[in-house]
């Protein structure tokens, strides 16, 4: 880690940015401070200064402390299991009751309600979708009535088939 720029750094490893890699001819290739900093504007951090970097940061775990849902859940189907919503209750306290609407890839919007349950240990809650999703992209959405008004939250919903068959199998 550079020693005049650990914000920088910090912030490069949170983004998910690589300290080096390996070329398709076998060398290694290190990251350079510019190129965090550019990399970082293109996701839409500034990291131009150290203070930029940390404020970043700072930003960034705003932003994580007060999420309600993450935004995108792959699910594998299977024949005995459902996804369900898992909701972080922390950024909800004092919050009972919610709405959730599940935009199915087919246009078809489905519904449910109800109040939430206690947390788990980790602070989250995990609510029964209106029904089981097929295979595809959906979207569900949570409205939640706190103190202070309305939250809400998306999430995509990516339903993966339980297996895959060749073409000639299903054509």
């Amino acid at each position: 880690m550079s020693a005049g720029r650990p914000a920088l750094h910090r912030l490069a490893q949170r983004l998910g940015i690589l300290d080096a890699y390996r070329n398709v001819e076998g060398h290694d290739r290190w990251t350079s401070d510019a190129t965090r900093e550019a990399l970082a504007a293109a996701m839409g951090h500034d990291a131009g200064s150290e203070a930029a970097a940390a404020a970043a940061l700072a930003r960034l775990d705003r932003e994580d402390a007060e999420r309600i849902l993450e935004p995108v859940l792959v699910w594998r189907e299977w024949p005995e299991g459902s996804p369900t919503l898992d909701v972080r209750l922390a950024p909800l306290a004092g919050a009972r009751d919610y709405r959730i609407e599940l935009h199915l890839e087919d246009g078809t919007v489905e519904h449910a309600s109800g109040q939430l349950p206690e947390a788990d240990a980790a602070g989250h809650a995990f609510l029964p979708l209106p029904q089981r999703p097929p295979p595809g992209y959906h979207d569900l959405r949570l409205v939640v009535d706190a103190p202070g008004g309305e939250r809400s939250a998306r999430q995509r919903l990516v339903m993966a088939p339980r297996d895959v068959r060749p073409p000639e199998d299903v054509l």
